[in-house]
């Protein structure tokens, strides 16, 4: 056994008080006395360690056979005991507090070993903040072990992996200002929030990715621009870093990213496939997820089921929503509980969206009306409801449902007034249907012909700003206000 000796230092340590504790453990709930308890009591009895004797006292005993292997659970159970009764359960147990217990104990070298043993890992998984704390913990043993640790060689490391934790530190501080924003508004719609991204890409830190210094920091370089790229409606640079964040959680192994991550990141590079109308790439990535999903679970599956039905919407395929929708509807009403709230939502508007494509009104203003009653108190996503509203805007007009009209719109109007995400594009939009939609005899005829023409002008013009370059991902006005032009006739 590598550590012969070491069971008997560590059980020779052990307090009064420790002892009992470790042994009403040993004991468990059945009360009786385990192969465990037998070692443990009798090593706590001896003067000095003698495997023979060890051996002579257990002879006949079952556990004699595998008594190596019997020694090292019992070593690392009394570790675990003395971690719970020393620390809080709240705390955890880590391996720098088991490092503490031994040089508490006075069991040094055991100490040293527990960390060389645990750094390698640790700077492997890039765990900086652990690595750290067992450094220090090495800069303390190495005033005792003079020989067999050399401080220079300690601090060094310890400046240099200090430097990549406060590297690491700066990248996350950029993403979370990043992610805080987009996950509120998604798209860049306000003059505040396009300052804000522009402050933070004049960041040295997004220069250039050798400012890196980090395989962590390196991914969060390449997730801080995909989140401003994709909010920007720059779809091609966004899947350029998409790309390169599946690269690198394929090598990385970190405790701050890791390959469960991947079905977190595919939804990057099939939003930007879709969106770029790149449907035979879009559905190589959906056939990745797909597998990844058999193995992931339900999070896999629930993205997989969106972007299906996203794609299809995007791309106007009639013929397979007419097959698919209903699918999708009995998905969603079975799994929209166990989704994450905002992707339940996103999901239930793309419904609304393929009912609408297919012109069965009536079902999308159902589920449209859903999607509305969910998040209008939403703190995220605040866009969704506004494109949600003037969706419910417009199925009122197709279905030639004017009673609440006015009430829509002026509902509408005033939680995005209130939200302050009443945009010039979404209070185009509303102004023209407070004066036209409400009253039948304004809808499109011959005689409102330069009345819609002017407001299809005026929503395009509004669509080409460059703060609504993504404001199509929720709803093609363009092409509405076209149809409208053209029922004028």
């Amino acid at each position: 056994m590598k550590r012969r000796d070491d069971l008997f230092e560590l059980i020779q340590s052990l307090s009064p008080s420790e002892t009992r504790y470790v042994s009403l453990n040993l004991k468990g709930a059945r009360k009786k006395e385990t192969d465990y308890l037998k070692l443990f009591n009798y090593i706590r009895g001896l003067k000095s360690y003698d495997e023979k004797v060890l051996r002579e006292r257990f002879h006949g005993e079952k556990f004699v056979n595998q008594l190596d292997v019997k020694k090292h659970y019992l070593y690392d159970s009394i570790v675990k005991h003395l971690l719970s009764y020393k620390f809080s359960k709240s705390r955890g147990k880590r391996v720098d507090e088991h490092v503490e217990i031994l040089i508490q104990k006075g069991l040094l070298h055991q100490a040293l070993h527990l960390i060389e043993n645990t750094l390698k890992d640790k700077l492997e998984k890039e765990d900086f903040s652990m690595v750290l704390r067992l450094l220090d913990q090495l800069e303390k043993l190495s005033q005792y072990l003079t020989q067999e640790i050399d401080r220079t060689e300690v601090l060094e490391k310890m400046e240099k992996n200090l430097e990549r934790y406060q590297n690491h530190f700066k990248y996350n501080t950029l993403y979370i200002k990043v992610r805080s924003l987009v996950q509120k508004y998604t798209f860049v719609r306000s003059d505040s929030m396009a300052k804000t991204f522009e402050q933070v890409l004049q960041s040295p830190l997004l220069k250039s990715e050798d400012k890196a210094i980090s395989k962590s920091a390196r991914y969060l370089f390449h997730e801080i621009l995909y989140l401003i790229t994709a909010s920007s409606g720059d779809w091609e640079k966004a899947y350029s870093h998409a790309e390169e964040q599946v690269k690198m959680l394929e090598e990385i192994n970190s405790p701050y990213f890791s390959k469960e991550w991947i079905p977190a990141i595919y939804p990057h590079l099939i939003s930007a496939t879709i969106h770029l109308k790149k449907f035979d790439l879009a559905q190589k990535h959906l056939n990745a997820l797909f597998q990844i999903q058999n193995t992931k679970a339900n999070k896999a599956n629930h993205h997989y089921c969106f972007f299906q039905l996203m794609e299809l919407n995007k791309a106007e395929d009639i013929d397979n929503l007419q097959v698919k929708v209903k699918e999708h509807e009995e998905y969603l009403k079975e799994e929209k509980g166990n989704m994450p709230f905002t992707l339940g939502n996103y999901y239930a508007y793309e419904l609304a969206k393929s009912y609408f494509i297919l012109e069965d009104y009536r079902q999308a203003q159902r589920v449209n009306q859903q999607v509305i009653n969910s998040a209008i108190d939403a703190e995220y996503s605040l866009d969704l409801y506004s494109f949600a509203s003037i969706l419910d805007i417009i199925l009122s007009v197709e279905l030639e449902s004017l009673d609440l009209m006015e009430v829509q719109c002026r509902t509408a109007k005033n939680i995005m007034q209130k939200r302050e995400v009443y945009y010039s594009l979404e209070q185009t939009f509303i102004e023209f249907a407070e004066k036209n939609f409400i009253d039948l005899s304004k809808h499109p005829n011959k005689e409102n012909l330069k009345v819609y023409e002017e407001f299809r002008n005026a929503i395009k013009k509004e669509i080409d700003q460059p703060l609504n370059g993504a404001v199509e991902s929720y709803l093609d006005l363009r092409t509405w206000c076209d149809d409208l032009v053209a029922r004028c006739g």
